[in-house]
């Protein structure tokens, strides 16, 4: 739990502070494929990755 919250938190800050793509995070943190990696992105938040990236930078 506390290494998938910690991924969690640094995906997050990967894609508000940065401009790598969904497929170089996925395999920045371990990611088989991109595909798993937006699916757990999904399912850790509800949004897909890019939308989520989008909200934060308007913030």
């Amino acid at each position: 739990m506390l290494v998938s919250s910690t991924r969690e938190k640094l995906v997050r800050r990967y894609l508000a502070n940065t401009s790598v793509s969904g497929g170089e995070i996925a395999f920045l943190f371990g990611f088989e494929d991109p595909s798993s990696f937006y699916r757990t992105f999904q399912e850790w938040t509800g949004p897909t990755a890019d939308t989520a990236r989008h909200a934060m930078r308007l913030n």
